[in-house]
């Protein structure tokens, strides 16, 4: 919700009808009442069952179903295994292939998954232009003075900073973090810990790597304006490798802030680098773990060159391609309709009046 919520917006509501099958309403949450009053037509199915939720489905007459969970928590992927659509797509939630025979399409772009790569997945995949990440350009830009001494941060050092979530550190990236604060003696490390106090392993960690614990500095969960607020004080963000940041990449380069990435082979492991190249930094996004070490190492001691990345951030922030949420929108929609069509022409697909 957080990366959709203006692109619900920006939907053309002359064009598409949308059902929305909510499968654990957050009544507490910020986003219920958004989708709420998004939907044409709201289900909240979390208190029936799979057989009942596939014919109150089917009953809508869906032309294209969206899976926005994949195989995640939660997800019920059995709905779309029984067929609700004659087009089902599976979009977003999950950096990967389905497996799930009945999901005809995947939402990607030209660099999460190359041409090269596409028999990795059961899904046919759809390519938007850009990058396949939506994003809310509606949301508070974060102030720009220096905030430091309220979120408790070092007003003298360069800060590198993880807003990953704890469970995609590894100890490869443990380490060659480690090994970037050994070349930069006069910088600390942001560690975010999510809901967890990870301060005595991370100390642990840091000893290991002959690293003064008092360099790692953790930090929690935050309400997501404290948190873009936060991150605005940051230097430069340090991503992880095997699952990159992926709305946490958005985030950093809302808050203007330069993330630097490790471009890998699968989609999870790519999706900075597409991220990147939407926000028009694509130099961020490296090839090699000397590289990757190469630059942190060189941006930490490179004031001006730091200070220019920001600087293009900001600016870019109103213009980049990753931040326009209508043309973003509408060239989803084109991409879900042009598929829909086709299948119709070839008469896999029954055409309706658009559903989603």
């Amino acid at each position: 919700m957080h990366l959709i919520a203006g692109m619900l917006k920006a939907h053309d509501r002359t064009r598409f009808e949308f059902y929305v099958y909510d499968l654990l309403p957050q009544p507490q949450s910020r986003y219920h009442t958004l989708i709420r009053d998004f939907a044409d037509i709201y289900h909240d199915i979390s208190q029936i069952d799979d057989a009942e939720a596939i014919t109150l489905a089917r009953s809508d007459h869906l032309d294209i179903a969206v899976d926005l969970k994949g195989l995640t928590t939660d997800c019920r992927p059995v709905l779309f295994e029984h067929r609700i659509a004659p087009m089902q797509v599976s979009f977003l939630g999950f950096p990967g292939t389905t497996a799930i025979r009945e999901i005809d399409f995947m939402i990607a772009d030209p660099i999460t998954i190359p041409a090269a790569e596409e028999r990795f997945y059961n899904e046919q995949i759809l390519r938007m232009p850009i990058c396949y990440q939506p994003n809310d350009n509606t949301r508070p830009v974060p102030e720009a003075d220096n905030l430091r001494a309220k979120y408790d941060l070092p007003e003298d050092k360069f800060i590198f900073a993880n807003f990953n979530h704890p469970h995609k550190v590894g100890p490869r990236e443990f380490g060659v973090w480690m090994n970037i604060l050994r070349q930069v003696p006069d910088a600390v490390l942001l560690f975010y810990t999510g809901a967890h106090d990870l301060s005595v392993e991370l100390a642990r960690q840091a000893r290991r790597h002959e690293i003064d614990p008092s360099r790692i500095l953790p930090c929690g969960i935050m309400t997501q304006t404290a948190h873009i607020e936060r991150l605005a004080q940051v230097d430069l963000c340090l991503d992880c490798f095997a699952y990159n940041a992926h709305t946490t990449a958005s985030d950093a380069l809302w808050a203007g802030v330069p993330l630097l990435t490790l471009c890998g082979r699968q989609f999870s492991a790519r999706v900075a680098t597409s991220i990147l190249s939407a926000a028009g930094v694509p130099e961020l996004s490296t090839n090699s773990l000397e590289d990757y070490v190469g630059q942190a190492v060189r941006l930490a001691v490179s004031p001006d060159e730091i200070n220019a990345l920001k600087h293009t951030l900001r600016r870019n922030r109103s213009s980049c391609a990753l931040f326009d949420t209508k043309t973003w929108t509408k060239d989803y929609e084109d991409l879900l309709a042009d598929a829909y069509l086709r299948g119709a022409s070839n008469g896999s697909t029954e055409q309706r009046p658009g559903a989603v």
